[in-house]
């Protein structure tokens, strides 16, 4: 299957996971923090996202930006992203109504601690970056790759802290002895 399908495919299971779990989401009353903020970095990342993908995807004007690659190395970006893709959906079925696109908490909210969560306290993070650099690789489009991972990376950095702090608020010493058996991005090998 050349590089394009693949990459389309891929895109296409993205969004479909992300509006299968939106639905959970917006059936909970949640507190909100730094909603514009949030509001703003989410539609960055959204707009960037869907401008890269569907300007390479519809025609050839991200050309000028194309990084001569191996097939072999494209279809590596075919499994990285595959995987980004795997670990999201399991997020989202371990989140189930806890999840949310935004920083917010609601009344019912729980410390999830199984699947990916048993390892790493931000998979759903994790997911995201193996996807967009799997995806730019797919493509092997320096735009492509460079300019989703830029935007996810601002919102992930300017949410991750204030995230642990209302989740340290909620949980208390749950959620600290849950943060020191876990890693924040990737699996801690030291786990005590």
């Amino acid at each position: 299957m050349p590089h394009r399908e693949i990459f389309l495919l891929l895109f296409i299971l993205f969004i479909a996971i992300r509006l299968r779990w939106n639905q959970a989401w917006r059936a909970r009353k949640r507190v909100s923090f730094h909603q514009a903020r949030e509001l703003s970095t989410t539609t960055m990342f959204t707009l960037v996202l869907l401008a890269t993908y569907v300007s390479w995807l519809a025609s050839n004007t991200l050309q000028f930006a194309d990084i001569p690659t191996p097939t072999a190395i494209q279809y590596c970006g075919s499994v990285i992203a595959a995987s980004g893709l795997l670990l999201l959906q399991s997020v989202h079925a371990h989140l189930g109504k806890n999840f949310s696109p935004h920083l917010e908490i609601s009344e019912e909210q729980t410390l999830i601690q199984s699947g990916p969560y048993k390892f790493i306290r931000h998979p759903m993070y994790t997911s995201g970056f193996l996807y967009l650099s799997g995806a730019g690789t797919i493509a092997s489009n320096w735009v492509v790759l460079v300019l989703p991972v830029i935007a996810f990376s601002v919102l992930v950095l300017l949410r991750v802290g204030d995230e642990e702090k209302m989740l340290a608020q909620k949980f208390g010493s749950n959620w600290e002895e849950y943060r020191r058996k876990t890693g924040r991005f990737f699996f801690r090998l030291n786990r005590s």
